[in-house]
């Protein structure tokens, strides 16, 4: 799935970059030596990013070294279906907003070498075919990014070369009176579920997490109109990128529930601002039938346990 330019991939490969940078620092300031062939500092590029946030879409560029700027009429999506690796790619209709400088929280005057970070809203209008999953692929010009002086710099990460840049994105079926919804609402509202591994509802600001017998009362399901959520396959309660995909889901459906008595396994917060009906778990319309049931799980024999020397009942 999202085999994307992430910014945990970003970060250590940037850390990887620091490290070196540093180590051929400190072997040429105050030696009075020269540095040697196989010194060489890594040359600047600029990584990318597709965050989501309150249900908005930004692209995030990222580079350490010179200034520059970004010219986002240089960028550029296409898709093709997730599962038809030959299929040809088709143009996405995605509206960049202006890159604005994303002050770096380091020490530093703008023109010093640090990160330089911009970041730039992404509308995703139109889909670019029949609902369902598609490879979303960036793809930038080569003069897209320029520093100060003129230097064009290029697009990708030095630890994967050959790694193509790309997103998992869902679009739902939203036409003839939104028939997924309807069908959705009939099967869990106002009914208790219970989640496959557990199950995650939340606010904007706080997030619990609870046991996957324990059940929750949906509501309402409502769809959520021009809104895009990143969400991850499998569970609704996930450990990360490492434990299941992430992918982006357009105008994905919420499911309004009931706080339950049940104390949870575990809380935390966000740092969402906006104001969302809540609590609330939102998933595309595909994971419903892979991530709830209405039937609660069954609960496990408890089979007499043996120790040697002694007995059990």
């Amino acid at each position: 799935m999202k085999s994307s330019i992430s910014l945990r991939v970003f970060v250590t490969a940037l850390a990887a970059a620091l490290v070196c940078v540093s180590c051929v620092a400190s072997r040429s300031v105050g030696s009075g030596r020269s540095l040697r062939p196989h010194h060489r500092q890594i040359p600047q590029f600029v990584a990318m990013d597709l965050r989501e946030h309150d249900g908005v879409l930004a692209l995030h560029a990222f580079s350490f070294g010179a200034a520059y700027t970004i010219d986002k009429s240089k960028l550029s999506f296409t898709a093709r279906p997730y599962d038809d690796a030959r299929a040809a790619e088709v143009p996405l209709d995605v509206t960049l907003g202006p890159p604005i400088y994303v002050p770096s929280a380091g020490a530093g005057t703008r023109h010093e070498q640090r990160l330089e970070e911009y970041a730039m809203t992404a509308t995703f209008h139109t889909p670019p075919g029949p609902p369902g999953m598609y490879d979303v692929v960036l793809h930038a010009a080569p003069d897209f990014a320029k520093t100060e002086s003129g230097t064009d710099l290029p697009f990708g990460d030095w630890s994967r070369p050959k790694e193509t840049w790309h997103v998992a994105m869902w679009w739902p079926e939203t036409r003839n009176g939104d028939s997924s919804l309807r069908e959705e609402q009939r099967r869990f509202a106002g009914r208790d579920v219970y989640g496959y591994g557990g199950i995650l509802i939340g606010c904007p600001n706080r997030f619990d997490t609870y046991p996957a017998d324990t059940p929750i009362r949906v509501r309402e399901i409502v769809r959520d109109v021009g809104q895009i959520e990143e969400l991850r396959t499998g569970s609704t309660v996930s450990g990360g990128d490492d434990m299941a995909p992430p992918f982006f889901a357009v105008e994905p459906l919420r499911l309004l529930v009931e706080k339950p008595a049940a104390q949870p396994l575990s809380s935390g917060g966000s740092s969402g601002q906006s104001v969302e009906p809540c609590p609330a778990l939102v998933s595309a319309d595909w994971q419903l039938g892979v991530t709830i049931s209405t039937i609660a799980p069954a609960r496990l024999a408890r089979s007499p346990v043996c120790i040697r020397g002694s007995k059990s009942a």
